[in-house]
């Protein structure tokens, strides 16, 4: 079901450009070009360290979707800050690879402008070298807005589940509490007074009772 709804979100993020799947031929297309004899061999290098970068933050993302998962069903306070503390890890892991990927697209792109203007002082014109260069990069910058957009997507999702599993929890503790309120919780991890000593023990206990019954 979570790989099911990754595949989802993943298809909707194709909007944003071409599809990945032709994405991935392209590159593949123009790297056996290189390996047949390309003067662009440590171009595509940098091309297959990104895409390998990209693929890394594909993985982190399946990962975090599950970790998620798993915290709408923990049963006690201890897996709930495991679980969390993991998905905080696994978000700082994406945010880093996908600056890294930022940074070596920009780099590519400045790159290619050089080049670019290079080609036309000299022939007139584009070389077959540059216009292979902006079509990986191109390609290359499809292929990561749609990851992050997948991944900006599922964030949003999650963090809504995040919020009806808190008010349901609130609910439980205090049936009075308000909307700014329960934002407050979530804000704070559930960390607030709404959620300690007697509250606490009394709110396990029916949380528990429900999910008995289950």
């Amino acid at each position: 079901m979570v790989r099911d709804r990754l595949a989802e979100l993943r298809t909707e993020a194709a909007r944003h450009g071409s599809a990945a799947a032709a994405d991935e031929e392209e590159i593949d297309m123009e790297l056996e070009m290189e390996e047949e004899g390309s003067f662009l061999g440590d171009f595509f290098e940098q091309i297959r360290v990104t895409r390998d970068e990209i693929s890394q933050i594909e993985d982190l993302i399946d990962k975090i979707q599950h970790r998620n998962a798993d915290l709408l069903i923990a049963v006690s306070k201890a897996q709930q800050q495991e679980i969390s503390t993991d998905i905080s890890t696994l978000n700082d892991e994406v945010s880093t690879r996908a600056n890294r990927v930022r940074r070596d697209l920009k780099r590519l792109e400045e790159e290619n402008k050089a080049e670019e203007r290079s080609s036309v002082t000299l022939t007139k014109g584009l070389s077959a070298d540059v216009r292979i260069r902006k079509s990986q990069h191109s390609t290359l910058a499809r292929k990561f807005l749609g990851v992050m957009s997948t991944f900006s997507e599922m964030q949003a999702q999650n963090k809504q589940r995040q919020r009806d599993m808190v008010r349901r929890q609130c609910r439980i503790v205090d049936p009075g509490i308000t909307e700014d309120q329960i934002d407050e919780v979530v804000e704070a991890g559930a960390e607030t007074s709404i959620f300690s000593g007697k509250r606490l023990a009394e709110a396990e206990a029916a949380l528990s009772e429900i999910q008995d019954r289950h």
